[in-house]
This record gives structure tokens, C-alpha cells and sequence, in this order.
């Protein structure tokens, strides 16, 4: 390659760099809206609805999640199609790829709401004498309704990253957590329920959606809904692909919530209100928080292999989508391990907060009740900080290279070995706590051996160079909340105030000593010039 092309591919990579560094940082201010919005409604919630309605709600929100993989892993897919077809330049690719992702999208909605209203007589013929049932049903049908906007909203969201612009998804998303907090808390403020918190969710979403759309139509050009660019050979490309997305998104889907049915199945609704407020919630308040900070990595790799840095080679009667990828140079295997040491230094500080301050904070927020499954909140911390990080960083790498069938059959077994041991420890008597460990045994075993055995091979990296890897951040990240954990001990108690004092002074300790031991001084110069200057040299 010239040297004009090369420099200016590498300014485009560095103002795209730039932007997924804007990018993050809005994520995190989503993030935190989420956060101190979803836990400061939660108690409100509660005293207004009770337990059972609130374990009730949960339920419905529960199989609301499960209806909406069935967009069949969709998003993902058209915004890696979006990512590779805009990064080689082919317009007319964006433009059947857009349309047709669309198309496909409606499609799944409209099934998915007749499947939600299949569904009511069953509920009604089953459990004619069930508590609540109008409201569950009249619930169950306005989540149902939602998904006629939700899934073509994952599609323009997908379109959107797929370009690059994930800072114009991160003030979408604000701006969504702002309208979706204040409308819940009009609701119940007005003397509304849980039917009046489905019908804000709906309203709130389909304002989303226009939004969306709208921005999509913007930064893509080549986007509009035609039949005359549906595609069958896109749209079989794009199943084929988010098949396996689907499926990893079913077993995620399952760690997270299943717990919640056997809870519910085998000991009562009102023993899943605490799994959902403290593990679900709480603690899945952390995972999302990872997951909106790393969520960029998947496109930037994905664009390092289509603009050149890696070569594609597709076997014989494969389509795009189950493309191989090899060849990876030194820039894309570098990439990789900057984002497994990043991800480490993001687990451990998110585990270490709920650990350090999850008992006071749960003590403040919804009562000394509810301290009894605190034990459970910190088995699952120490899972998610020692394996997560990286972890999530290998899904991304394989999501990247088109390999995450692997990741989707180790989330499978995964996910089975977790419902066997999960009723086993159930019926042991041992409650939420059980639960939780039926997900991290397995999943400690699955995230941080077997699968880093094939990511490896497929970056070229040895497993003696990703464990020293891994090591030197784990004991960089337990450095840099050393101090925190000192100051932890002197000052928490279980005051909101003095909780986001000791949150504020922790993070600017351990991210401060993470940018002066945890980065090398090539990397602290490069995101210093990214945020001086987009085309920084």
C-alpha cells in the first residue's frame, strides 16, 4: 500500500478511535443514569406495588427479555454486515443490507406479538385461579405490543455503530433513561401500577424508535426502507450469522434470569424479589455497565480485519458472514490485548464496588431484610472480577472473526450445568445464594480456561503470553484498589452521601494509578493526542 492511502486509513482509525473514546465515556454517563434512576425507583417501586406485584412484574419483564431474543441476534449481526461493507466503500451493500435487516425485523415483531397473544388463553386455561391474572395478562400484552418498535429499533442502532457514530447511540440512550425514569415515577406518583409502568415502557420506546430512525436516515444515506433492495442472499447471510448470536444471547439470557422462574417455581414469587433486586438488578447493573463500555471493541476489530490489516478467506460455500479470518498482523493481536487488560481494569473496579460497599448500599436502599443475601452478591463479584473482563473481550474477538459458534456452544453447556445445579442447590434448601453458585462454578471453569484456548489460536497469542497477560493486570487492578479498599474501611456506613463520596475518591485512586501502571507510555500518548486532537499523528 501507497503512503497516501496508509495515512489516510490511519486517520480515519484514529477519529474513529476518537469517537469510540467519546463513545464510552457517554456510555458510562448512561450508565450511571441508569443506575442511580433504576436503583432509586426500585424502593419506590416496591412500597408502592408490594412484594408480590413487584415479584409478579419481574416475571412478566423476565419473559419480555425472552421474547425479544428472538430477533434471532439481529442487531449484531447488520451492524458487523454495516461495518464491513462501509469500511470497504460499497454503498449499494449498506443500502441491501440496511433495508433488508429492516424488512426482516418487522417480520420477527409481528411474530413475536402473535406469539405474546397466543400466550394469553394458555395463561388463562392453565391458571384460571391465579392471583393478579389481569393485571399479569394486561401486562404481558403492552410488553408484547412493544416489540413491534423494539426490534427494527435494534436494527437502526446496529445501523448506526455500524458507521461508527456509537456516541450519537450513547446520547439516544440518555436520553431514553431520562424519559423511561420520569415517566415511571409520574406514574406511580399518580397512583398508577404495574400496568402503568408496561404502558410508559411502551410509549417511551416508540419515541425511541423515531429518534433512532431518524439518525439513522442521517448518518446513512443509503438507508431507506425499499423493497425493491430486499436481498434474499443478505438475509440468509445474516440469519447464518446471528444464529450463533442468538444462541449465546439465549444462554446469557438464562444465567441472568432464569433464576428468577425457579426461584418462583420452586419456593414462591416473593422469594424472587430478592434475587431480582439484588442480583438481577443490582448486580446486573454492573454487567450492563461492562457491556455498554466495551461494546464498541467488536466493530473496531471487525473493521481492522475488512480495511486491510487482516486478510479474509473464505472457505468454499461459505457466505460472508461465516467468513475466516487469519492472518492477523501485530496491530490487530495488539488491539487484543489492550482491550483484555482494559476489560480486567474495568472488572476488577466494578467487582470491587459492590463488594467494598453492596452491604451498605443494599442496607440503605431497601433494608436490613434484605442483607441475608449479600453472600450471594459477593460470590458473584469475585467471578465477574476475576473472569468477565476478559472473557467478554474473547466474545467480542470471536464475534469479530466470525467464530462465535464456539462461544455460543460454551454459553449452551454453560447454561445447562447452571439449571442442573441450580435446582439441585434449590432443593438443598440453599435459596438465592444457591443460585448464584450454580452460575459460577461452571461458568468459572468455561470463561477463564477453556474458552481462551481457541481465542488464542485464533490471535496468534500463547497461552503463556495471555496468562502473563492477564496476571500483570489482575495484580495492577488489585494495586490500584488498594487504597480504596483502606479508605473503604475507615469511612463506609450505609449513607447514600458518604457512599458516592468514597465512590467518587476511589475511582479518581484506582483509575489514576491504572493510567500510570497499567498503561505503557506509547498507549497514555496516543489517547492523550486522540482527545487533543481527532487526527492527531
Amino acid at each position: 500500500m501507497s503512503p497516501e492511502p496508509q495515512a489516510a486509513q490511519a486517520g480515519q482509525r484514529r477519529r474513529f478511535a476518537r469517537k469510540y473514546l467519546t463513545a464510552s465515556l457517554l456510555n458510562l454517563v448512561n450508565m450511571l443514569l441508569a443506575i442511580l434512576i433504576g436503583l432509586g425507583l426500585s424502593p419506590y417501586i416496591l412500597r408502592a406495588v408490594g412484594d408480590r406485584l413487584y415479584g409478579l412484574f419481574a416475571i412478566v419483564t423476565a419473559l419480555s427479555v425472552w421474547f425479544s431474543l428472538l430477533d434471532f441476534g439481529l442487531g449484531t449481526a447488520v451492524s458487523r454486515f454495516v461495518t464491513v461493507a462501509f469500511s470497504e466503500g460499497d454503498a449499494d451493500r449498506v443500502g441491501k443490507t440496511t433495508s433488508t435487516a429492516l424488512f426482516l425485523s418487522l417480520l420477527l415483531a409481528t411474530g413475536c406479538l402473535l406469539l405474546t397473544l397466543l400466550l394469553l388463553p394458555v395463561i388463562w386455561y392453565l391458571e384460571p385461579d391465579m392471583a393478579n391474572l389481569d393485571t399479569f395478562s394486561a401486562v404481558l400484552l403492552l410488553f408484547g405490543l412493544a416489540y413491534l418498535v423494539n426490534f427494527p429499533t435494534n436494527v437502526c442502532d446496529g445501523i448506526i455503530a455500524g458507521v461508527m457514530r456509537h456516541d450519537l447511540n450513547s446520547w439516544r440512550l440518555i436520553l431514553f433513561r431520562c424519559m423511561n425514569g420520569l415517566g415511571c415515577f409520574l406514574a406511580i406518583w399518580f397512583g398508577g401500577k404495574v400496568i402503568a409502568l408496561a404502558t410508559v415502557n411502551l410509549a417511551v420506546n416508540t419515541i425511541s424508535f423515531g429518534i433512532v430512525y431518524y439518525l439513522a436516515r442521517r448518518v446513512v444515506p443509503e438507508f431507506r426502507f425499499s423493497l425493491r433492495l430486499l436481498s434474499r442472499s443478505r438475509l440468509l447471510e445474516m440469519l447464518s450469522y446471528g444464529r450463533y448470536v442468538f444462541l449465546s444471547q439465549v444462554m446469557e439470557t438464562i444465567l441472568l434470569r432464569f433464576g428468577l422462574f425457579l426461584l418462583a417455581i420452586m419456593v414462591s414469587f416473593e422469594a424472587a424479589t430478592p434475587y431480582n433486586l439484588i442480583i438481577v438488578t443490582l448486580a446486573g447493573h454492573g454487567r450492563t455497565l461492562f457491556l455498554f463500555l466495551t461494546s464498541w471493541e467488536t466493530n473496531w476489530l471487525t473493521h481492522l480485519l475488512a480495511s486491510g490489516t487482516s486478510r479474509p478467506v473464505r472457505e468454499a460455500g461459505s457466505g460472508e458472514g461465516e467468513a475466516k479470518f487469519c492472518a492477523v498482523t501485530e496491530e490487530f493481536r495488539e488491539s487484543c490485548r489492550l482491550f483484555w487488560r482494559l476489560g480486567t481494569y474495568m472488572a476488577v473496579f466494578i467487582s470491587f464496588g459492590f463488594i467494598a460497599w453492596g452491604r451498605a448500599f443494599i442496607e440503605r436502599w431497601i433494608g436490613p431484610a434484605y442483607l441475608a443475601d449479600c453472600g450471594a452478591l459477593v460470590l458473584l463479584m469475585v467471578w465477574f472480577g476475576l473472569c468477565y473482563g476478559a472473557g467478554r473481550t474473547n466474545y467480542q474477538i470471536l464475534l469479530a472473526t466470525a467464530r462465535h459458534r464456539f462461544y455460543a456452544w460454551s454459553n449452551a453447556a454453560h447454561a445447562l450445568a447452571f439449571l442442573l445445579l441450580g435446582v439441585v442447590f434449590l432443593a438443598w434448601g440453599w435459596g438465592v445464594f444457591g443460585v448464584v453458585l450454580a452460575e459460577v462454578l461452571p461458568g468459572f471453569l468455561i470463561q477463564f480456561l477453556i474458552i481462551p484456548l481457541y481465542t488464542t489460536r485464533i490471535v496468534g497469542q500463547s497461552l503463556r503470553g495471555y496468562a502473563a497477560c492477564l496476571t500483570k493486570a489482575f495484580l495492577v487492578s488489585l494495586l490500584a484498589a488498594s487504597p480504596g479498599i483502606a479508605i473503604t474501611a475507615c469511612f463506609v456506613e450505609p449513607s447514600y452521601c458518604r457512599l458516592l463520596l468514597l465512590g467518587l475518591a476511589c475511582s479518581i485512586l484506582y483509575f489514576a494509578i491504572i493510567g500510570g501502571l497499567g498503561l505503557t507510555r506509547d498507549e497514555r500518548r496516543r489517547f492523550c493526542k486522540l482527545w487533543r486532537r481527532g487526527d492527531a499523528s
